[in-house]
């Protein structure tokens, strides 16, 4: 049964960070870990832009019983990143900042959606 999400729209996002339309949640139905006709796509895909973002979701969505899948690459081969149900899927691609480097030690300090290529 799809949730409803409706209440993104109230959300502080902008609308380009959020997202009902059937191709782009089909986009978000599979890592590569799934199996065909495993594929399961969300109600609604969200792009957050920082922490605050995050949050805002996450709680919106916990006060309404909306399961939150989190999302960065999709390269996974354990499933996590496809819903059991539904809900929304929160893909952390534009939280891309690498914030610290250190080579030297062999360290680096960056947010969820940043690659090797960021």
């Amino acid at each position: 049964m799809p949730e409803d999400c409706d209440f993104l729209t109230d959300l502080h996002l902008s609308a380009d960070q959020f997202s009902f339309d059937p191709e782009t949640r089909e986009e978000f139905d599979a890592d590569f870990g799934t199996p065909p006709g495993a594929e399961r796509a969300p109600d609604a895909v969200v792009w957050p832009e920082g922490t605050d973002d995050v949050a805002a979701v996450l709680r919106a969505a916990d006060e309404r019983g909306v399961p939150v899948t989190p999302y960065a690459a999709g390269s996974g081969m354990q499933r996590a990143a496809v819903p059991v149900s539904g809900g929304i899927t929160l893909a952390t691609t534009r939280m891309n900042e690498i914030r610290d480097v250190r080579p030297r030690i062999c360290k680096s300090t960056s947010n969820p959606g940043s690659s090797a290529t960021t």
